[in-house]
């Protein structure tokens, strides 16, 4: 279950009910109740809050420590059964996660390019490579192995900063005319973290 509250922090204090000096709503021992508003009057409600028109309801009352340790007591069984639940949960989700990673991590290590390999194109004089313009992680791979592209062609996206880096060859463009290149070999995938510099594919003229 999600649902959307008026915020409780106003970073410079300015709005009713927030000061400068504590930004943050709450004080201790405060008791904080939810209710449950259409999309109309949360809209007309978060229009007030953001022209710094909109006010807490408060009431104020004296804490019962009491009643507390007695809602405690009675709650201590229940909380107990749900904290059982939860950790049975998070030990599932752990175990489907590691599942996971272990899939990505093979199918990373099966699609890799042996390090000789790699070193025996490098040195093919035909062979042009794509670097990565800077640190980032890949998000998408555009082309494949043997794929005709032009040289203005966005061939993969970056990630970084929050950032989407596009990335395609157009060194050496003869008199500003597309080039036409074909993938020899694609290095990464989406994932993969790299550093400027770092090779991403290599190509060739055609």
């Amino acid at each position: 279950m999600t649902g959307q509250t008026i915020p409780c922090f106003d970073l410079l204090g300015v709005k009713p009910d927030f000061l400068p000096t504590q930004p943050g709503l709450f004080r201790d021992f405060d008791q904080i109740n939810f209710y449950r508003v259409d999309k109309e009057e949360f809209e007309r409600d978060m229009a007030l809050f953001r022209s710094s028109r909109y006010k807490f309801q408060y009431e104020e009352v004296v804490f019962d420590m009491s009643a507390h340790n007695l809602l405690l007591e009675q709650a201590r069984v229940e909380v107990a059964a749900f904290k059982a639940r939860q950790a049975a949960a998070h030990a599932e989700m752990q175990m489907l996660e590691k599942e996971s990673m272990d899939r990505w991590m093979a199918e990373k290590a099966q699609n890799k390019l042996p390090a000789d390999e790699i070193s025996i194109m490098r040195q093919d004089p035909d062979i042009l490579t794509l670097h990565a313009p800077l640190d980032a992680n890949v998000w998408k791979v555009n082309v494949a192995d043997d794929d005709v592209i032009s040289s203005t062609q966005v061939v993969a996206i970056l990630e970084a900063m929050k950032m989407e880096i596009s990335v395609y060859f157009n060194g050496d463009n003869r008199d500003g005319m597309e080039r036409q290149l074909k993938i020899a070999k694609v290095l990464v995938q989406p994932g993969d973290t790299v550093k400027a510099g770092d090779a991403l594919m290599f190509l060739r003229d055609i």
